[in-house]
């Protein structure tokens, strides 16, 4: 993946929170794998949806990445994309976390959707595969 400025809803793009960043942990199928968070719009029969989940992938066979720059660098695989935990369309939240999970998604969410293309407060991006 990389970074850029021009967003593109025709495009899977993610913003990334950095500091989020783990190798391995409860979002990681698999011990060697990278995990960030992420949010990112998805337009679908018309109607336009903030969502918010995790970008996730496999380390690599050249070692652990050192952070969430080297891991989103290193992210070539689309296959995977976003794993989306929550997704406000400007009126339902669809999300199947907890209560207090449910409201932070929601807080993030709910003024992403309203200033749209923005990145929210935070986070990092325009991150995408290119």
């Amino acid at each position: 993946m990389f970074r850029t400025a021009e967003f593109k809803i025709s495009r899977p793009m993610y913003a990334v929170r950095l500091d989020t960043f783990s190798v391995g942990g409860p979002r990681a199928p698999f011990p060697d794998w990278g995990v960030v968070a992420a949010v990112w719009f998805r337009r679908r029969n018309r109607v336009t949806a903030a969502c918010g989940g995790f970008l996730k992938a496999p380390s690599g066979r050249v070692g652990a990445p050192v952070d969430a720059r080297d891991f989103l660098s290193r992210y070539t695989d689309g296959r995977y994309g976003g794993d989306c935990v929550a997704r406000w369309d400007g009126s339902t939240l669809w999300s199947l976390e907890s209560e207090q999970s449910r409201a932070e998604y929601l807080e993030v969410l709910r003024p992403m959707l309203e200033v749209y293309p923005a990145i929210p407060p935070g986070f990092d991006g325009w991150w995408w595969f290119g």
